[in-house]
């Protein structure tokens, strides 16, 4: 007689867990979301290129004109050189400001953030015309984040960190970051008094 006490049961099956695939959804999220902003911040490394005689000739043209404040000229010759030469951030950048100055921030933003996409050395220029108009748009975070990397690339040539502590005491209400915003402002403006007195 055959001894079914012998015969091996069948183990229940386990149910996958959920767990693994929201951590690696997860994962993946922070992993997109580091690449964009190291991608914004170093990517310049990969765009270095040559620059033609013609090309430099079409942007002294471009600068002296706005230089003389002939802007809406010095606007028509940055389209005709980028039609032509399209990485040529400086043009973006003096784009960005002239829609600045006539107040269509929304295509400053515009304008700043291809000179950013298209440069092969960091300015801070480009980060710091975009946070102008990102606060002219309401844009709080995003304005004082571009002060920042401002006031990182040349800190002792600009007000960035300035900027971005008025606005998160301002604007977004986030005392912390504003005073270390203003400290580190200090660090390489220590007479400056709107520092000295808003981190306080």
């Amino acid at each position: 007689m055959q001894d079914f006490s012998q015969v091996p049961q069948e183990q229940p099956k386990k149910k996958k867990s959920g767990f693994k695939i929201v951590f690696y959804f997860i994962l993946l999220i922070i992993i997109g979301v580091l690449y964009i902003n190291l991608w914004e911040e170093y990517s310049f490394v990969f765009k270095k290129r040559t620059v033609t005689q013609e090309e430099r000739d079409m942007y002294k043209k471009a600068y002296d004109l706005f230089q003389n404040k002939d802007y809406s000229t010095a606007k028509q010759q940055c389209q005709q050189l980028i039609s032509k030469f399209p990485r040529n951030a400086n043009c973006y950048d003096i784009l960005s400001i002239i829609e600045f100055l006539d107040k269509n921030y929304k295509l400053a933003e515009v304008y700043a953030g291809k000179a950013i996409k298209n440069t092969s050395i960091p300015s801070y220029y480009y980060f710091y015309h975009r946070g102008q108009a990102r606060e002219k748009l309401g844009k709080d975070y995003a304005a004082a984040k571009d002060f920042k990397k401002a006031g990182k690339i040349t800190p002792s040539l600009n007000d960035g960190f300035l900027r971005a502590g008025h606005i998160y005491k301002e604007d977004t209400h986030d005392l912390f970051d504003a005073i270390k915003c203003y400290k580190k402002h200090l660090e390489y403006h220590p007479d400056s008094n709107a520092a000295v007195y808003n981190a306080a």
